[in-house]
């Protein structure tokens, strides 16, 4: 696996976003994965699990590459990143 697919960028893809659905094409033919954690947000919606997110982020000392910046700005200590 090369790519690990966000939420954000899962979401655009169901909605049908054509750079959206071109990048994940691309992706998936160098191997793209989409965690537990973003699996759990389709299923649960993303505002229950934003928190989650944000505790695994944070608990593993990594930077978290999301689009979806605002809901993730406020949180003292969190580094992300946009593509």
């Amino acid at each position: 696996m090369r790519y690990l697919l966000d939420t954000d960028i899962a979401i655009s893809w169901l909605r049908g976003v054509e750079r959206a659905r071109q990048r994940v094409r691309t992706a998936a033919r160098e191997g793209l994965g989409i965690s537990y954690v973003s699996r759990t947000e389709l299923y649960d919606g993303v505002y229950q699990s934003t928190d989650r997110e944000t505790a695994s982020a944070l608990r593993h000392n990594v930077t978290l590459l999301t689009n979806n910046r605002r809901d993730f700005e406020r949180i003292e200590g969190l580094t992300i990143e946009s593509v």
